[in-house]
């Protein structure tokens, strides 16, 4: 998936989506067909029909690499019957999160269920000001332990043990602590973080105590390292909603 600047909600992944899914007009949507060198990927239920989108339905059985094998001639006619399929379709590119929250204004608007949990009352993007602000609030008042792995604290030159995360509509602001796992502490550092929202309009969040950096260390051919972070364990959750 490709990646844009949104003004609401800044570096984010974008979906193409056709003209009544990017109005709202339309909740039911249709996934289209996963090919290389095409970027659509949902389709309304009337614009499925109006191209006569199920005669792609045999590229859902097939892998990434099943449509790589395929002939050069194969290939070449799959891809003029999509991009024909494709001109029939007015589409637009959008944020995924722009996407997430105008399916919930729509759903809300038809007197529908929300099509996902919704986190309108928590720090985002638009907020990265006051998430900033928590970050060296916590820090100021609260000794951390170190991370131990650079995966963890890249572009953190503190290499403090803490890493706050805004939201947006799909996830609360998180604030993920690593090596703190005395009761005791963890509440202080909860205290510490009630305090901070007293003066913030925008409650929702979740802490979650990790018992520590889970990281899988690797020797490359080359002779080189790469480190892949895994979600690890975690000792306590608290969230307020």
């Amino acid at each position: 998936m490709g990646m844009i600047i949104c003004e609401k909600h800044g570096l984010s992944g974008f979906c193409t989506v056709c003209i009544h899914l990017f109005e709202g007009l339309e909740t039911t949507w249709v996934a289209f067909p996963e090919f290389p060198g095409t970027t659509l990927t949902k389709v309304c239920a009337h614009c499925a029909e109006k191209s006569n989108l199920s005669e792609l339905n045999h590229l859902k059985g097939m892998t990434f690499d099943d449509q790589l094998n395929m002939s050069e001639d194969a290939f070449e006619k799959q891809l003029e019957i999509i991009g024909e399929k494709h001109r029939q379709i007015t589409t637009k590119s959008i944020c995924i999160l722009c996407y997430d929250e105008l399916q919930v204004m729509h759903h809300r608007k038809s007197s529908l269920p929300d099509p996902f949990p919704v986190y309108e009352n928590t720090l985002v993007y638009q907020d990265r000001n006051q998430v900033k602000q928590l970050e060296d609030y916590l820090k100021t008042h609260f000794t951390f332990p170190k991370f131990r792995y650079s995966i963890f604290h890249q572009g953190q030159p503190d290499k403090s043990a803490i890493q706050v995360s805004r939201g947006n509509i799909r996830k609360p602001l998180s604030i993920d602590v690593y090596y703190i796992t005395e009761h005791g502490q963890q509440q202080q550092l909860i205290q510490l973080v009630d305090t901070f929202f007293e003066r913030i309009a925008k409650k929702q969040r979740l802490i979650r105590f990790y018992e520590k950096e889970d990281v899988i260390c690797k020797t490359l051919p080359n002779g080189g390292h790469s480190q892949e972070r895994r979600e690890g364990n975690v000792l306590r959750e608290v969230e307020i909603k």
